[in-house]
């Protein structure tokens, strides 16, 4: 069996891990929405039922549609759509470049300041663990916006989007949530009512607590000095989770409120804010026509609908926060727009592989010259675990991720049948690579 594995995974991964993002032919009937990485736009109407974008579907909130930018996604025109009244429109978002500035950070004597192999393994078990997180299956919302503050009073959130440096070495990816400066031991409460699905000290983060809020909405809760809430709580609105503290990679008291929504890393001011300001897609244009090729920056909108996050110097009492997790292309691990939760698919790579052969959606000679990108990504994980590349298993997922979300782009609207096989098998075939033993055998 470990031969014909081996080889069905390279087979799905030649196609998962290593395709090019996709052009989407100039639609002349409207100027896409514009928007940055890490900000969100919505699109409301009444009737609106149903969302989707790069190959997922979910429920509209109160009949608007929220579709959020990730913070490392490229810039590219992706396109949108919604169900409204029982007729499905599309329009497009044309997200700009990354816009966030550098922030040079002086850690103390801390094992985050310089970590360990030791340490390092340790934050690939919590990486481990928190995927399952990501792996969850969207239930129905349990939230309304805005949300409620994560401390009180809440001061300006900092450094979202910032690329840190830690004592001259760059952070592997950006700060992925915002800092808000409070006194040690103040109360830190949920942002909405939820589910608590993490709730661990963890190497980088610290204290951590992680909530599901259904509707793909997560929020996290870092450097804690204590947690008061246990994996599988019922929480709502307010509550208190733990308070503010310094553990983890800090150089001083302050809470990192974060937040995935729908597998992407967004500000959470947009969320804390009232909805009504959070920029609104503009008029519905008939289905862009999809063409290989790589992602191309097209001309904004004569009026920008969401303009770059305000610049803002790190909080004085803050430290940077923990690393999080990798980006995550679809959360849930059922194809998207699944009518009801069921337990999630068993891999199946071998229809998995004939899906990608078969898929018109992407080309014969981009199949066939695939397979040296897939060996490079399988050889960056063989070095990893033979200790000879400086990585950490959040740049593998990083990479993984990233190739994912692409081809999920690629594949949106011209196969979504075969986009809906690659959600379902995504955690599983990361859970193959990322186990030491499991990758051994797959070496085989």
């Amino acid at each position: 069996m470990t031969v014909p594995l081996r080889h069905l995974l390279l087979g799905a991964l030649t196609v998962i891990c290593a395709i090019p993002g996709p052009v989407l032919a100039a639609d002349k009937s409207g100027a896409p929405t514009t928007a940055a990485p890490g900000t969100l736009v919505r699109w409301t109407a009444p009737g609106t039922t149903r969302c989707s974008m790069q190959g997922r579907t979910w429920a509209a909130l109160q009949e608007t549609c929220y579709y959020p930018i990730d913070l490392l996604q490229k810039p590219a025109v992706i396109a949108i759509a919604r169900v409204i009244s029982g007729r499905r429109e599309v329009a497009r978002v044309s997200v700009g470049p990354f816009p966030y500035e550098t922030e040079e950070i002086d850690l103390p004597d801390i094992p985050q300041g310089n970590p360990s192999p030791g340490d390092l393994e340790r934050d690939s078990r919590d990486q481990a663990l928190l995927s399952k997180v990501w792996a969850r299956r969207e239930g129905p919302a349990k939230f309304t916006l805005p949300l409620g503050a994560p401390v009180r009073p809440l001061p300006e959130g900092k450094s979202f989007g910032a690329k840190r440096v830690f004592n001259g070495k760059p952070a592997p990816q950006p700060h992925t949530g915002s800092d808000y400066a409070t006194p040690a031991g103040s109360p830190v409460l949920a942002a909405a009512a939820g589910t608590v699905v993490a709730a661990e000290d963890l190497f980088f983060a610290g204290n951590a607590v992680f909530i599901d809020h259904g509707n793909g909405l997560v929020t996290m809760y870092f450097h804690l000095s204590q947690i008061k809430v246990v994996v599988g709580q019922e929480v709502t609105e307010g509550q208190e989770l733990g308070q503010v503290g310094s553990t983890g990679r800090s150089t001083g008291p302050h809470l990192f409120f974060g937040v995935s929504w729908h597998g992407a890393r967004v500000n959470p001011m947009f969320l804390l804010d009232a909805p009504s300001k959070i920029p609104s897609v503009n008029e519905a244009s008939p289905p862009a026509v999809h063409a290989g090729g790589t992602p191309g920056t097209p001309k904004p909108a004569a009026k920008p609908a969401a303009p770059a996050p305000p610049k803002s110097a790190p909080a004085a009492a803050s430290a940077p926060s923990a690393r999080t997790p990798a980006p995550q292309a679809p959360s849930d691990v059922a194809p998207p727009g699944a009518k009801a939760p069921a337990a999630a698919p068993a891999l199946d790579l071998t229809t998995l592989k004939e899906q990608l052969k078969e898929t018109k959606a992407i080309g014969f000679f981009t199949k066939i010259t695939l397979k040296n990108q897939v060996d490079d990504l399988l050889d960056r994980f063989r070095e990893y675990y033979q200790g000879k590349a400086k990585l950490t298993m959040t740049d593998l997922r990083r990479s993984y991720d990233l190739l994912i979300m692409k081809v999920l782009s690629l594949l949106q609207d011209e196969d979504q049948k075969l986009a809906s096989a690659i959600v379902s098998s995504r955690e599983a075939i990361w859970g193959l690579l990322a186990d030491p033993k499991t990758f051994a055998t797959l070496q085989g």
